[in-house]
């Protein structure tokens, strides 16, 4: 007898629980993402956070109903998509849906992606031009980097083969070129002239400019590659 009126209770206990938190919400039962997760609420349309309104599942339909989230907590992973600097990226549809696109490094106020970097370390990186494969020297060691015509880049991307596979190597835009002669490796992988009078063939199209400094490896997040439970 008593333990059929315990069981009693607790059910009554959560039925006013549920009852009174729905009732408590401004409108419709909203799931608070809260800060730093992937439906942080950042102002912009169509994104899910403390604001009211319901949370979308991506297909249009309404998401986790009060009582789903009290017996369905958001999991750890779910709700540390953006750390103290890599914030997550993502595009909020007009239905509620949420697409990730990438990370923002905060600290450096720009876009990045993980790849392997200069030290042979997972960070995420920056992106930007790359060498039209000639070189301002005669030793092919200073690569030219080619920026299409109307477009900006802060950043010239230099990947180095190496045993262990490739690494990228991150500098700053240097002077644009204006030397009047390039060069470039041929089939025998020996540096040689190219053209005699300029790279003309890349002009057209493309601003060309020397490297600048390497930004050191380190100024970038590290990331440690893991597999899902």
């Amino acid at each position: 007898m008593r333990a059929r009126e315990t069981a009693k209770l607790l059910t009554g206990s959560i039925v006013v629980y549920v009852i009174m938190a729905a009732c408590a919400s401004s409108g419709p039962a909203s799931l608070d993402l809260g800060e730093g997760r992937l439906g942080q609420s950042n102002g912009s349309s169509g994104s899910a956070g403390s604001g009211g309104g319901s949370v979308m599942d991506g297909s249009g339909h309404d998401g986790p109903s009060i009582f789903d989230v009290l017996m369905n907590p958001v999991t750890n992973a779910e709700a540390n998509l953006s750390g103290t600097r890599l914030k997550v990226n993502f595009i909020s549809g007009v239905d509620g849906s949420q697409v990730i696109t990438g990370m923002h490094d905060s600290q450096r106020n720009e876009d990045c992606a993980f790849t392997i970097a200069a030290d042979g370390v997972l960070r995420c990186l920056p992106s930007g031009s790359y060498s039209v494969g000639v070189y301002t020297d005669a030793g092919c060691a200073q690569p030219i980097v080619g920026v299409a015509k109307g477009c900006t880049a802060t950043y010239a991307i230099v990947a180095a083969a190496t045993s262990c596979g490739a690494q990228t190597h991150v500098y700053t835009l240097g002077p644009a070129f204006t030397g009047a002669k390039s060069y470039a490796l041929n089939d025998d992988g020996i540096c040689v002239t190219y053209p005699a009078t300029g790279i003309t063939t890349f002009e057209t199209t493309l601003d060309l400019y020397t490297l600048g400094s390497e930004v050191p490896a380190s100024s970038f997040v590290q990331g440690t590659l893991q597999t899902g439970q």
